[in-house]
């Protein structure tokens, strides 16, 4: 009998995406943290990553233009969160 893998997939709104495989992830202490994610599927609305984020890990929707690793921001969560 053979053992099966499984995946777990998120799906984003592709405005998450900071560059065609990176994400802002938002930490405990309101600092944002770039993460390389690997994108399986994508549309014009969405992407469907299954590396680079953990359930229950919150995920920079917003553009943002000047980012750096540690910077502060303010958490505004969307209706469905």
């Amino acid at each position: 009998m053979k053992a099966g893998l499984l995946i777990i997939f998120f799906r984003l709104p592709r405005a998450a995406l900071k560059q065609a495989d990176n994400i802002l992830v938002v930490y405990e202490n309101n600092q944002l943290r770039s993460r390389k994610i690997h994108v399986v599927e994508s549309s014009r609305k969405f992407v469907l990553i299954s590396e680079g984020l953990q359930e229950g890990e919150k995920v920079n929707t917003t553009q943002v233009t000047a980012s750096t690793d540690g910077m502060l921001v303010s958490i505004t969560l969307e209706e469905g969160s």
